[in-house]
């Protein structure tokens, strides 16, 4: 039963580990379009 429960545990890690990978890449997309839009309104004259 152990066995049992100890490979579900590990199933559950590796796919919360796969999510949080998931959320790390769209962060980094996101912090990319941010400096990109924040460089934009820098050098935009008014």
């Amino acid at each position: 039963m152990t066995t049992e429960t100890d490979n579900l545990v590990r199933e559950h890690l590796r796919a919360i580990c796969s999510d949080v990978a998931d959320v790390k890449r769209d962060m980094r997309d996101v912090k990319a379009r941010l400096a990109s839009i924040e460089s934009y309104i820098a050098t935009k004259k008014p």
